[in-house]
């Protein structure tokens, strides 16, 4: 695969600009985070997670007694 194939496989858009050096460019998009993947698990995951957790009632906060 080219650099240009892996950065829109990481939701790069065609507009991306990368090094020139195809080693490097391929390095990079091996360590780069999938954006539209991350996106995904956010809506469909964490943010239904954090809504359900937001609207339970709230717990008792523990006292913390003494000096830290």
């Amino acid at each position: 695969m080219t650099p240009r194939e892996y950065a829109r496989l990481q939701g790069a858009p065609d507009s991306f600009k990368f090094d020139e050096n195809t080693n490097k460019a391929l390095f990079g998009f091996g360590d780069a985070v999938c954006v539209p993947a991350v996106r995904w698990l956010a809506r469909q995951l964490i943010n239904p997670i954090a809504d359900a957790l937001a609207q339970s009632e709230p717990k008792k906060e523990l006292a913390i007694s003494g000096a830290l």
